[in-house]
């Protein structure tokens, strides 16, 4: 009997909602969340024959299932396993044991049935390949620089035409030597003094681009071929005009439920397609005079917050892709 598999971690609101879901319409699924699974006495197994055969099982919780029923790969949130193994040199080598065991058996699983797959994933994070997909597309984009050259930087800044902004070239957290999150750097105006400073970057680097003057930002999720398209208007708060993420959460923007053109729709469409993903999040700004610019793709990123402040049925074009 053919089954989902969810690859999340236990305190995923997403995954919550979406297995409800599942369960709901009579779907068969598996919940594996990385953060418990040796915790929970998981196990992976795989037999190899010397006439290629195989046979594979993953258990979690009791429940045994064969990978050769997986029907769907949902590869949402899961998390490092260090917490439940340690940190000394045995335990690194214990956890990238374990790691390689869920990756060699996740490798054969076919691509096309993972939302998404590991390597559209792993391809799709890069922003400077987002920008360059993006404007082959259509989409206008911000002037960028992306460099740990502190002299670079600074005459990126100094000739712009207007501000500059900060952003980082990954994920903007701060993990902890467990993986857990302990800060965020959010997306910045460059001010003087933090041009003082730029010497810090030849450690790091960053990226930087040209200032956007926005009317309002539109969020637009792909699930699938559905197009969700949120308004944000985030220039009705000062903290939120550079960026809305915390204020989001306060709850101090309006967020409504946004139509954008046909032409705009297949254009985010081709995007996420063009990286061999079946679901992304975009992140547009709506100019004054009407006009969108692209910002970045987050191949895996949040959505039910839009869901829960448009009322648009997100969990349910979430649930009919996985089914699919």
């Amino acid at each position: 009997m053919s089954f989902i598999l969810v690859l999340t971690a236990s305190h995923d609101t997403h995954a919550d909602i979406v297995c409800k879901e599942l369960f709901r319409r009579g779907l068969d699924y598996l919940r594996f969340d990385t953060d418990t699974f040796v915790s929970q006495q998981g196990a992976m197994t795989a037999f190899v024959e010397r006439d290629g055969s195989m046979r594979t099982t993953i258990a979690v919780n009791g429940v045994s299932q064969s990978y050769d029923h997986v029907s769907r790969v949902w590869y949402r949130k899961p998390t490092d396993m260090s917490n439940q193994i340690g940190d000394s040199a045995r335990s690194r080598f214990a956890r990238r044991e374990l790691h390689e065991l869920l990756d060699s058996l996740g490798a054969l699983i076919p691509s096309e049935r993972w939302v998404s797959s590991v390597e559209s994933l792993e391809r799709s994070k890069h922003k400077l390949l987002q920008l360059s997909e993006a404007r082959k597309l259509g989409f206008a984009i911000p002037r960028s620089c992306a460099s740990n050259d502190p002299e670079v930087i600074r005459n990126f800044v100094n000739t712009a035409k207007g501000q500059v902004v900060y952003k980082t070239l990954f994920q903007p957290r701060i993990d902890d030597e467990h993986g857990d999150v302990v800060g965020g750097i959010p997306t910045s105006v460059i001010s003087p003094v933090h041009l003082e400073h730029l010497g810090l970057l030849r450690a790091s680097g960053g990226m930087f681009q040209e200032y956007i003057e926005k009317a309002y930002e539109v969020r637009v999720t792909v699930i699938g071929n559905r197009v969700f398209s949120a308004r944000i208007d985030s220039q009705v708060s000062p903290s939120a005009q550079v960026d809305w993420r915390k204020e989001i959460i306060k709850g101090g923007i309006p967020v409504s439920a946004y139509q954008l053109s046909e032409i705009e729709e297949q254009r985010c469409r081709k995007l996420i397609s063009s990286f061999g993903l079946v679901f992304g999040a975009i992140d547009l700004i709506a100019k004054p005079d009407g006009e969108y610019v692209f910002l970045e793709l987050n191949p895996n990123g949040q959505w039910y917050w839009v869901e829960h402040l448009t009322g648009m049925p997100m969990v349910s074009a979430m649930a009919d892709l996985l089914s699919t």
